[in-house]
């Protein structure tokens, strides 16, 4: 009996290990090809796997989009809720909010969204999630520099910083980067001579 059990667990490892397989290489296909790479041929080549195993794991493409997202977005909550734990920032804040390579998944995934209802309901879930763990870190930060909420609101703060990176994935896609490093280096310029650098 024990040798069948350990049968079955291995063969449920390998299961689970090739449904991260192929998840991990939706998400690098829309990282550095966009969605218009996505096939179950070019998945399958990136992963390792036939590309029969796709739709084998997952019931549709929407399936795995959503499964994809879905570990990003919590890779980002968590990764969040770890900055959190430490010292609020605006220097920290800033770090998290302006990842334009992060942005740049973020933007392939609202295109396919528009063609997936489920990805969209998804996408708006965990972004009212994710806006709110925000807003409570850019009060945390704001306090921390006496800056009054009425005269810097928490919202614009985070609006400036995630509204940029998401600019800049924009105008990569299509080679401009006009501006980006300019408007950065003013940004950690503003916040060098404003606030207190927090030790990482």
């Amino acid at each position: 009996m024990g040798g069948v059990g350990q049968e079955i667990r291995a063969r449920g490892s390998r299961a689970h290990e090739t449904r991260d397989r192929i998840v991990d290489a939706t998400i690098q296909l829309l990282a550095r090809e966009g969605y218009g790479s996505i096939t179950t041929r070019r998945i399958g080549e990136v992963a390792g796997v036939k590309y029969q195993l796709v739709h084998y794991y997952f019931a549709s493409m929407e399936d795995l989009f959503i499964e994809a997202f879905r570990r990003g977005a919590e890779e980002n909550l968590a990764r969040l809720a770890e900055i959190t734990d430490g010292e609020a920032s605006l220097h920290r804040f800033w770090k998290v909010n302006s990842d334009a390579g992060a942005s740049r998944v973020m933007v392939e995934f609202v295109a396919l969204a528009q063609r997936h209802p489920a990805l969209r309901l998804e996408i708006a879930a965990y972004a009212r999630r994710f806006r709110a763990a925000q807003l409570e870190f850019a009060r945390a930060a704001l306090a921390r520099e006496s800056l009054a909420a009425d005269h810097i609101p928490p919202v614009v703060i985070l609006l400036l910083t995630t509204g940029l990176a998401q600019l800049e994935a924009h105008d990569r896609l299509i080679g401009f980067t006009d501006g980006h490093d300019e408007t950065r280096t003013w940004i950690e310029n503003w916040l060098a001579a404003n606030t207190t650098p927090v030790k990482e």
